[in-house]
């Protein structure tokens, strides 16, 4: 299975252009598009290969991090836009991306995090990873969600 970003290279929107106008003219109004009314992706996503890729983000960031709250708070800022960032180079168009990214101190106490969503099962997703080193944790969760 290979994980490449095989976007499409154009796309299905047709541009409205009023008749009988110069190229300038054309030019400074703005395109609209007619909506495409697409029900389901043009391709499925490869979840596998993100969850991998998150993995690997996770595994090469917080390697020798230890716990500070001051760098853990901006460093799960920075790993949730990483995420989002490098995930958005493998999904498909029309997918929106929420990422959330919980960094806490290795102390001996558990944690519980639960979310809801309300979604099409069919072509929305959510994927979590868990990473732990001797300081810290790290917990990161991605909503996948397919806009129509």
């Amino acid at each position: 299975m290979t994980c490449n970003a095989d976007k499409p290279t154009s796309s299905s929107a047709m541009v409205v252009a009023p008749v009988g106008k110069s190229v300038s003219e054309q030019l400074s109004e703005k395109i609209s598009y007619e909506n495409t009314y697409k029900m389901k992706p043009d391709r499925n996503l490869k979840l596998r290969c993100i969850q991998d890729l998150v993995q690997q983000i996770l595994s090469e960031t917080i390697l020798d991090l230890r716990y500070d709250a001051v760098i853990c708070s901006s460093m799960a800022t920075n790993l949730a836009e990483t995420i989002n960032q490098r995930i958005k180079l493998q999904t498909p168009n029309r997918f929106k991306l929420v990422t959330f990214v919980a960094i806490g101190q290795v102390n001996g106490t558990g944690i519980n995090t639960g979310s809801r969503c309300l979604w099409d099962t069919r072509f929305d997703h959510f994927l979590e990873e868990i990473y732990q080193n001797a300081s810290v944790y790290v917990v990161a969760t991605v909503y996948i969600m397919y806009q129509e």
